[in-house]
């Protein structure tokens, strides 16, 4: 041992503040996200909060969204939390911003605070090549039609690059704001002059009009083109109608993106479409998802991403959020292989539905196009169809009409093409005629997960790992009704292979606490910061269902704490912190001081030729 550590050569290499080298997410420089905790801060005027903003050089504090009212109630109907935004606020500051949001998470006063994360469009353009669409036929939009062709009162929030407000096939699909004519007046009293048709959040104006990029152009003409005008194209939502909220500025920047969602469900959207996003998990954001799922009844359908590969995208990949992977003509993934272009669909155990995404034809600024590809494309059919199911099942909420529309689709996974990617591409390819036609069946989902191990002790005393939440029947009743729970990982035993839930009626909820829930045992030779996935298999009469459950294992970090210093020692040769977002670990703190630093790790060779470097990489 001692020969090793003397050949040795090994530098630990701290890094205070930011460096251009770094990796990062887009954010806004000198903006910060934060909501107070009302039971430790009552207001944003508390003295201790003012200090610590004053101390990080804030010069501004604004109210994230001024017109948010508190919650009369703390949960709906199926026990999930009603949010509150009141206490979401913004500052800005010269300071560095990690330091800031370091001395705000220690001071106890917030639940969360993050910088003001810019996602980005999902969508890869190229000229028109091909001369037909052939979504609707696809999706069975005709036969649909048939059934019923929507109304004007169910309206699809398109949060994006803006809208051409003058287009013969869009200007009269608008949902138009008649208690707010253009005439400088706040004539609604809702905080916006004049948003007679949508608002241009990324510039702060009523103009909705796409400039720098026309992607929110040709996401608008697939859920919501005209049909029946003799002009164009025509959008899947036929007689239902749309909100431009253009989250852009004027460089094409999409900086009011969740602040967009809250828009589209404070204005009376049913469906909110997101044809954006980044691999960015934030509290911020999910906050924004539960307000408008379930504090206002909106669906939230977005684009699981198009970087070809199992992964994670938000909004996407929230919880409640109605995720949409990309397919080809022919019901394939969406990938460069089968279509020339240079991406394809994300995919992965949190995408809910496919659709088509890749060769459609669009409005355009003044005209129309073609794209060869992009989930962007693929969650704007997926609103169009929930729209028009929605205006024909009134009587449904948002959670039950993505439960509809999920329990209908056409199963995709047996085609040759995708069965790498069974499983993970959602419940099928989506089918209108079904979604309107086919009976109702009842519809399982698992949330509001929570793990509970001895990671604290690194499995020293225990390796048992308990899975608690809800089980939620969102549709019709679900007699005799069997949980099965499977897993392949090979250090993983599962203690809980099946739950008898019986006779599950419409809207129950089902409960798993210490006595009943999941369980299972870790093996001791897990490899660190193992992902298991814990595979849920529903049926009862005429019904089955298939639910993925994500679950980290064995951190591959220890916090220590003596001393009067506090750090974790990771697995990977990083200290402080083991990813590179500062969130795994605690960082190097003393009492009385923020983080001591922002990144650490080693640079160790052990020749002239091989060095190993944990410093802003992945391992």
């Amino acid at each position: 041992m001692k020969s090793f550590i003397f050949s040795l050569l090994a530098l630990t290499v701290c890094c205070f503040g930011n460096l251009t080298a770094q990796k990062t997410p887009d954010y806004l420089e000198g903006r910060i996200i934060f909501k107070l905790d009302t039971e430790k801060c009552k207001s944003v005027n508390d003295s201790k909060l003012r200090d610590i903003l004053h101390d990080y050089g804030v010069t501004t504090i604004e109210q994230k969204f001024p017109h948010a009212r508190v919650p009369d109630k703390k949960t709906n109907q199926y026990g999930q939390k009603l949010i509150d935004l009141s206490q979401v606020y913004e500052v800005r500051t010269d300071y560095d911003i990690f330091k800031t949001i370091s001395a705000l998470e220690e001071s106890g006063l917030v639940v969360y605070a993050q910088p003001h994360y810019i996602p980005e469009l999902f969508y890869t353009p190229d000229d028109p090549l091909i001369s037909q669409t052939y979504h609707l036929s696809k999706i069975k939009a005709f036969e649909a039609w048939d059934i019923h062709q929507g109304n004007s009162n169910v309206v699809i929030g398109i949060t994006d690059t803006g809208t051409d407000v003058d287009h013969p096939d869009l200007m009269y699909q608008v949902a138009y704001n008649e208690n707010d004519p253009i005439d400088g007046i706040d004539n609604d009293f809702d905080g916006y002059v004049d948003n007679f048709r949508g608002w241009d959040l990324g510039c702060n104006d009523n103009y909705p009009q796409a400039e720098a990029n026309n992607h929110g152009i040709w996401v608008s003409g697939l859920s919501s083109a005209q049909v029946n005008n003799a002009t164009g194209v025509a959008g899947v939502g036929f007689n239902c109608r749309f909100l431009p909220i253009k989250i852009s500025d004027s460089n094409g920047m999409l900086t009011m993106a969740y602040e967009g969602i809250v828009y589209a469900a404070d204005h009376g959207c049913n469906i909110i479409n997101c044809s954006w996003g980044s691999d960015r998990w934030n509290p911020f954001g999910q906050d924004v998802i539960d307000y408008a799922v379930i504090n206002k009844n909106a669906l939230v359908v977005a684009a699981c991403g198009n970087s070809n590969t199992l992964v994670s995208f938000y909004p996407a990949s929230f919880d409640r959020v109605l995720s949409v992977s990309a397919t080809t003509s022919l019901d394939e993934k969406w990938t460069p292989d089968n279509t020339g272009t240079t991406a394809g669909s994300s995919y992965g155990y949190q995408v809910d539905i496919a659709a088509p995404g890749a060769g459609l034809r669009s409005t355009d600024n003044d005209g129309y196009m073609v794209a060869y590809g992009g989930t962007s494309f693929a969650a704007p059919v997926v609103a169009g169809v929930a729209a028009l199911v929605w205006s024909y099942y009134p009587e449904l909420n948002a959670l039950q009409i993505a439960e509809r529309l999920k329990t209908t689709t056409d199963n995709i996974d047996t085609i040759a093409y995708n069965a790498p990617y069974a499983g993970l591409m959602g419940s099928g390819r989506v089918n209108m005629l079904k979604a309107l036609s086919n009976p109702v069946s009842p519809a399982l989902v698992f949330e509001d997960m929570v793990v509970e191990d001895d990671r604290e002790n690194n499995y020293q005393n225990s390796n048992l790992v308990l899975v608690k939440g809800k089980i939620i029947n969102y549709l019709t009743d679900s007699p005799a009704t069997l949980v099965n729970i499977s897993c392949n990982n090979e250090y993983i035993e599962l203690n809980t292979t099946e739950i008898m839930l019986g006779t599950m009626s419409s809207g129950e909820v089902y409960t798993l606490g210490a006595d009943n829930c999941i369980s299972f045992t870790i093996d001791e030779n897990t490899p660190y910061n193992s992902l298991v996935i814990l595979t849920l298999t529903y049926s009862s009469t005429d019904y089955e269902a298939t639910q993925y459950l994500e679950i980290y294992v064995k951190p591959g970090y220890k916090d220590l704490d003596a001393n009067n210093i506090s750090i974790s020692i990771t697995g990977n040769g990083r200290y402080g912190y083991e990813d590179l977002n500062g969130k795994k670990g605690i960082g190097m703190n003393y009492p009385g001081f923020d983080d001591l630093f922002y990144d650490c790790g080693l640079i160790a060779g052990t020749s002239a030729e091989k060095v190993y470097c944990s410093v802003r990489q992945e391992t």
